[in-house]
Parts: C-alpha cells; structure tokens; sequence
C-alpha cells in the first residue's frame, strides 16, 4: 500500500526540498529564502527550530489556535519551536518572499 504525501510542512527541514526555497547552514544558525509565485492553499505547518521570518515581498496569514496574523513585507514574526499552525497566501496577492533564521535548540 502506497504512503500518501504529509499536508504537514515541517519549517525549516522540509523548506530543504521546496522549489521555492534555498537554504544556507552557518554554524548552528540556518537562513532560509522563500519565494512563492502561485496563490498558496492553506497548508499546516509545524516549526521544529526558533524561527524569525522577515517578509520581504507581499504578505502571509498565519492563523494560529487563538488569533489569525497577516504580516505583510517591512515586518517580521518570530515563532517558538513546537508551535502548530496554519498558513496561506492573502486573497489577490500571489507573490511571496520571505527571509527567515532557525535557531538550532541546544540541551545541556
């Protein structure tokens, strides 16, 4: 029986495979491009690593359990490691672009 592909997007190793997205690893820190050209269907994201996203071009909602956040270029996010939620593209605004760090989590 054939496995069915996750809608679950794991930030940021899944982004490794994404078309859209390159990656740099630094050290402990790992910057990521992402650029989208498409109108995104909403899509269920869980962040593995501390990650501070900086919009650069056109804007993303991000609806979490409590609240639902349109941030648009100019502005940033910072999400906590373990956190769930749900992203699309806002209505009319296909492209995306986004600048984002992961901060590795290190236990003693």
């Amino acid at each position: 029986m054939a496995s069915t592909p996750s809608n679950l997007l794991r930030i940021p190793c899944d982004l490794a495979s994404s078309a859209g997205s390159k990656l740099l690893h630094v050290g402990d820190l790992c910057f990521g491009e992402y650029q989208q050209v498409t109108q995104q269907k909403p899509r269920n994201v869980f962040v593995t690593e501390h990650t501070l996203i900086f919009v650069t071009k056109g804007a993303k909602v991000f609806h979490f359990p409590d609240k639902k956040l349109v941030v648009e270029a100019g502005h940033a996010l910072f999400l906590q490691r373990g956190c769930y939620m749900l992203c699309e593209s806002v209505e009319n605004n296909n492209a995306y672009e986004s600048i984002s760090v992961f901060f590795a989590v290190f236990h003693s």
